[in-house]
């Protein structure tokens, strides 16, 4: 879209949250304050000013962005391994940003990866609110690191084994997977494994 082709010095338009300025010259003002995670980066107000070129008979037109302190909000992704602890995952969400912007923002931390199956992360929101001035915790991304045929042969012999066994022959590979890790994470809860 070219403004000057349609005859227009200057455009503003609202309602994209994101600002920001069109190769065409058309300005998106954003919105001054986030409102939620998927408004993430810098946040501010357009300033334009259209002058009039009377010797060539055209308008001038500027515009800049002017960010404004305010909320930002995080979404950080951080990777676990079987070798981390529990207070070193703790360390990692703590290390993803300095001391000043945990107390001002708002985060979103994404844990990914294989955790010790020993480690329950069900409190890990609560364990990490006085690091943050909001936190939210997503560790739908984390796998127990378990070696699943292993288990089945020493179990093979016991209900254990059987019934990891029948879930093998689940078909669909994500429901199976599913399956298998709510099944092995409820055994190791209830001192079934260890």
């Amino acid at each position: 879209f070219n403004r000057l082709k349609k005859g227009f010095n200057y455009i503003a338009l609202g309602h994209i949250h994101k600002p920001g300025l069109t190769p065409g010259g058309v300005a998106y003002c954003g919105s001054p304050v986030p409102l939620n995670f998927g408004e993430s980066g810098e946040r501010g107000f357009i300033i334009s000013e259209v002058k009039t070129d009377y010797e060539n008979q055209a308008y001038l037109t500027a515009s800049g962005f002017h960010p404004i302190a305010s909320r930002q909000y995080q979404t950080i992704e951080i990777a676990i391994t079987p070798e981390d602890s529990y207070p070193d995952i703790l360390a990692k969400a703590i290390g993803c940003d300095s001391q000043a912007n945990r107390q001002q923002h708002y985060y979103r931390i994404r844990f990914s990866g294989y955790v010790n199956p020993e480690i329950q992360m069900d409190w890990i929101n609560d364990d990490l609110e006085e690091a943050f001035y909001y936190i939210e915790t997503d560790t739908a991304g984390l796998e127990p690191d378990i070696d699943l045929e292993l288990l089945i042969r020493e179990n093979k012999n016991n209900p254990i084994g059987q019934i990891l066994s029948e879930l093998e022959k689940i078909t669909e590979p994500e429901v199976r997977k599913k399956a298998i890790v709510y099944c092995i994470e409820a055994m190791i809860g209830e001192g079934v494994l260890e």
